[in-house]
């Protein structure tokens, strides 16, 4: 019988109430790195924007908007910025660098600095930062792995001091055991007879790969909406639109879509090809249904589904409606579930979706009442 003695039983207990001690520090100070670090970042970022404020008082003032788009671009150049913007007095956009505000990460840090002379505002500097990701520092992550080391060895210590290791003298088996075993092997049933085989549950669990087709919903004056409409309307604009395409896809298996120049690019998938192309159709039908006019604002649309993401980022789409790529695999697969038509212009290279066979027209009826309903306030609600 052998055991553990005492000294090292209390290095263990020493070591690991080190351990203990070690996190509880550890603990004590993370989140005030954490805050250091943000506070840091705030800093930086609001003395960047007032900076450029600053900068561009007299460009401002004189509405010279070459002058404000190299201000503009030299603090869109500096560390972490993703964009900058600046606004004239009617919150309207003069100059702008870096991406549109809608696809900016949604942790971006935003600062915001008025454009003033005296008593005079000619309109306000906006800056967003990219968020850094939290960094513990060097001797932190030392700490962790002392304490780390510490506590697995504390914890073997105490583990193996309260086993005993017994050595059983190697004894033959009597007849009456070597009997009994015989009569438990006889009467065990056989693995082939109650286990089911591999190709079972092979044929049991066949994962087919899902298929893929795409939408791609066009608006056709968003350039002329983008010069109209307001910074904060426009962005509101498209931020309600991409709730309800969210919401209308999340129906038809839409996992993802992207900004393309002038238009969305939505890919459905489902388990085979005619099923994804019919979805993308139905899903762009309520898209068009539901999204015609966001807030009072009208949007030109137009929707073409087909198998080719590539095709579908160059197509012209000058026609009102839906369409389905001119492809005989694409046709084929929706010929039995919709009417189609001949559109007029060939270089269009592409046929118009005229209406959804029964029951499948009921069926997106009913869809788009619902997606009507669920989107309405509280107080339509009571009222309707």
């Amino acid at each position: 019988m052998i055991s553990l003695e005492q000294p090292v039983k209390r290095l263990a207990i020493f070591a690991l109430g080190l351990s203990f001690g070690l996190i509880a520090v550890l603990a004590s100070v993370h989140s005030s790195w954490q805050q250091q670090q943000l506070a840091q970042q705030n800093h930086y970022g609001q003395a960047l924007t007032k900076a450029t404020a600053r900068e561009a008082v007299a460009a401002a003032f004189a509405r010279d908007l070459v002058s404000l788009g190299a201000i503009v671009q030299a603090a869109a150049g500096s560390e972490d910025v993703l964009r900058v913007a600046v606004y004239n007095a009617e919150n309207q956009i003069w100059v702008q660098a870096g991406p549109a505000i809608r696809v900016l990460p949604e942790q971006a840090l935003r600062f915001e600095q008025p454009i003033t002379l005296e008593n005079s505002i000619a309109g306000a500097v906006e800056l967003y930062l990219k968020p850094r990701p939290y960094q513990l520092p060097l001797q932190g992550l030392y700490n962790l792995l002392i304490l780390g080391g510490l506590g697995y060895a504390a914890f073997s210590l105490l583990y193996h001091s309260k086993l005993r290791i017994r050595l059983p003298q190697r004894r033959r088996p009597s007849p009456q055991a070597q009997d009994n075993a015989a009569e438990l092997n006889t009467s065990e049933p056989s693995a082939k007879s109650t286990t089911a085989t591999d190709s079972d549950v092979h044929e049991r669990f066949i994962c087919y790969e899902p298929q893929s087709a795409c939408v791609a919903l066009r608006i056709k004056n968003v350039s002329v909406l983008q010069n109209q409409l307001s910074g904060a309307m426009f962005r509101s604009t498209f931020k309600t639109f991409e709730v309800k395409l969210n919401n209308i896809g999340a129906l038809y298996g839409a996992d993802s879509w992207r900004w393309h120049n002038d238009r969305y690019l939505i890919e459905v998938q489902a388990e085979s090809q005619e099923q994804a192309l019919f979805n993308a159709a139905c899903c762009a039908k309520l898209m068009l249904d539901l999204c015609g006019i966001i807030d009072r604002v009208p949007l030109d649309l137009s929707a073409q589904v087909g198998l080719d993401e590539n095709t579908l980022e160059s197509a012209s789409m000058p026609f009102v409606g839906l369409a389905i790529e001119d492809c005989a695999d694409s046709l084929l697969l929706l010929q039995d579930r919709v009417s189609l038509l001949e559109y007029g212009d060939t270089s269009a290279n592409c046929q118009l979706i005229a209406e959804f066979h029964s029951p499948y027209a009921e069926l997106l009826h009913k869809q788009m009442q619902s997606l009507k309903q669920a989107s309405k306030t509280p107080a339509q609600k009571q009222v309707s």
